[in-house]
Formats: C-alpha cells, sequence, structure tokens
C-alpha cells in the first residue's frame, strides 16, 4: 500500500503533534527534576558543612579547656591569697614556669574586671578597666569557659586569644 502525499503529510503532522508535546513534557520534567535535585544536593553539603564545623569546634573546646583546668587550679591556689593582690600576684609569677603554653601572658583581674597584675609585668596595664571587653563580661557572668576572638590584648598590642 503506496501512501499518497496527502496521506504523507497527514501521518508527519500526527507524528509532529504527538511527539512535539511528549518532549516538551519529558523536558520539563528533566528540567524540574534537576532544580529539585541540585537542591537536595545543595542542603546536603549545607548540612554535611555544618556537622564538621560542629565537630571541629567541640575538639577545639576540648583541647582549650585544659588550657582552662590549669587556670582553674591556678585560681583556686590564688584564693587563698583573695584579699591579698601581693599574694596573688606571687602565685601567678611562681607558676610562670608551668604557664609556658599562654606565650601571650597572663592577666589578673579583680571582681569587677580591672587589672591587677600580670605575668610578664606590663605596668602600663596595671589599674586597667576591662570589663568592656566582651569576654571579661562573659567571665564576671560565671561563664565555665571563655574564650575571646584575636584581640590587641597582648604586649605590645600583639593580637591574643583570651582563655
Amino acid at each position: 500500500m503506496t501512501l499518497t502525499g496527502r496521506e504523507r503529510r497527514l501521518r508527519t503532522r500526527l507524528i509532529a503533534w504527538a511527539a512535539v508535546p511528549a518532549v516538551l513534557v519529558l523536558a520539563a520534567a528533566a528540567i524540574a527534576t534537576y532544580l529539585a535535585y541540585s537542591g537536595v544536593v545543595e542542603e546536603e553539603i549545607i548540612a554535611r558543612e555544618q556537622e564538621r564545623a560542629s565537630l571541629a569546634a567541640n575538639r577545639m573546646q576540648e583541647e582549650m579547656a585544659k588550657y582552662s583546668a590549669e587556670l582553674h587550679d591556678l585560681a583556686r591556689e590564688e584564693a587563698k591569697f583573695q584579699a591579698y593582690p601581693i599574694g596573688q600576684l606571687a602565685v601567678l609569677r611562681g607558676a610562670r614556669g608551668s604557664l609556658g603554653v599562654f606565650d601571650g601572658g597572663i592577666i589578673l583581674l579583680d571582681q569587677v574586671g580591672r587589672v591587677m597584675g600580670s605575668t610578664p609585668d606590663r605596668p602600663e596595664i596595671t589599674g586597667q578597666d576591662w570589663s568592656d571587653r566582651s569576654y571579661v563580661r562573659d567571665l564576671l557572668a560565671e561563664k565555665p569557659l571563655v574564650f575571646s576572638d584575636a584581640a590587641p590584648d597582648g604586649p605590645g598590642g600583639t593580637p591574643v586569644v583570651s582563655i
């Protein structure tokens, strides 16, 4: 059976009218699938990175807690001399060798955030009110573990992280 020209054109039109909408629907489904999965992948990557950052922060906090424990033990020893800043400074200077990890020095504050002394000696800061620093406010609020961002509080204004 041979098709006439008119029948061929009609057949071609029918195939085109059936194929074009099918291709459009498939293209729309492909685009929708791509957009949906790209959002899911992005969310998964963000969740994974948040988990990694959380684990790293926990490990860092554990490491810093060791340093905090050393300072806490020293503070308990200094508590014997609570009303005697000279005795507190003597204990602080006597512990200088065992606290070598604190290479930016150690600063002794009173109950309101005033600098009582430091090791190594920094007479230029003795008597200053440091209560305006965020980490000192956290310390005065009796948070168990306090860290600062890098701040120019070290000798000669060098940036240090306070624990």
